[in-house]
């Protein structure tokens, strides 16, 4: 004998509970690698962007030069909001109110401290409600350095709709979901 049929509609219940706390911080990022432009945006020099930054959308794929701040973040692990794994370390792009995150193992060997770089990703929110609010934390409380509340954080090497797995993700999410459903109703007409 089966379970009942209320108790399978619990469960489904809990499922898109679970499914919607599992894909709500990283509905931009799914955007952003199934949908978006693949526009290349120049912001130029780093010091002009705030003049630029209401023409600018967030998830953008944009490009910058700049020179590097001291004062870094690392990060390990699964970062939050993404479906990225590693280490990375965040850095201020000094005279801006823009930060860049970057692969540690590939460019932390040349991207020394004060030095110019050039470099292409995702611009998203770095504010006080961004998943990356601990690493604003980190920067206020360690460095006793406070980031701006309309700072930006470009995300380096993040090219738009590059990264499918964040499709096939969705979409098997989707497919456990709907039979999930599926199932649970079939239990009452059976």
């Amino acid at each position: 004998m089966g379970a009942s049929p209320w108790l399978r509609l619990a469960l489904s219940l809990v499922l898109l509970g679970v499914m919607y706390f599992a894909w709500k911080p990283r509905i931009e990022e799914l955007y952003y690698h199934t949908l978006a432009s693949k526009e290349l945006i120049d912001l130029g020099d780093a010091t002009t962007f705030a003049d630029k930054r209401n023409d600018i959308k967030e998830n953008s794929y944009v490009s910058v030069s700049g020179i590097l701040g001291n004062k870094a973040a690392t990060l390990r692990g699964l970062r939050a909001g993404s479906l990225r794994f590693g280490r990375f370390q965040v850095r201020h792009l000094l005279g801006s109110k823009l930060y860049i995150e970057y692969p540690e193992e590939k460019y932390h060997p040349i991207f020394n401290p004060f030095t110019r770089v050039s470099v292409k990703g995702r611009l998203t929110s770095f504010g006080p409600e961004s998943e990356m609010a601990k690493v604003r934390d980190f920067f206020k409380d360690y460095y006793h350095t406070p980031v701006d509340k309309d700072a930006m954080l470009i995300v380096v090497d993040e090219v738009p709709r590059t990264e499918y797995i964040y499709l096939v993700l969705f979409l098997i999410s989707l497919a456990i979901l709907v039979a999930s459903f599926y199932f649970s109703f079939r239990g009452f007409f059976v």
